[in-house]
């Protein structure tokens, strides 16, 4: 519905997260699929005709924007092995893409997550202040990554 409202479309979401990805510093990923776009997105040198990358990538992948990169995952294929988790970023999935301009999305989940600690520490909720810091871990380790420009 939002969408409707600011005259956005999916092509023009993904043609713009892909546009992000090809001006980026460095993409971070995780794995192969990862590796393999990362690789495509540096052979496209410039943003000139970003029509045609965009047709040469979505042959390959399936480009998924996210509130935190791109998922490569091609639906096509059948269901997402890891549907269901909490996001891609969390599991290391290897499909998942991001860049430095996802990086206040990271913090701000950081920040979320934390306060979420805190109130599973007053309520006593041990398992979920278990499983937050434990995503805190694995974000941080995203922000660490994206800080150092691996």
């Amino acid at each position: 519905m939002t969408m409707h409202y600011v005259n956005l479309t999916k092509d023009n979401l993904k043609q713009s997260y892909v546009q992000g990805m090809i001006e980026a510093d460095n993409i971070y990923t995780q794995g192969k699929e990862g590796e393999l776009f990362k690789k495509s997105i540096n052979d496209a040198n410039t943003t000139s005709d970003l029509n045609n990358v965009m047709n040469d990538l979505s042959k390959v992948y399936g480009i998924n924007p996210l509130p935190f990169g791109l998922c490569l995952y091609d639906f096509k294929r059948g269901h997402c092995p890891n549907l269901g988790v909490q996001s891609c970023h969390m599991i290391n999935c290897g499909d998942f893409v991001t860049n430095e301009s996802f990086l206040p999305n990271f913090e701000n989940e950081i920040s979320i997550l934390q306060n979420h600690v805190n109130q599973c520490q007053k309520s006593g909720q041990y398992v979920e202040e278990k499983k937050a810091k434990f995503n805190i871990e694995k974000l941080q380790n995203i922000v660490y990554k994206i800080k150092r420009k691996d």
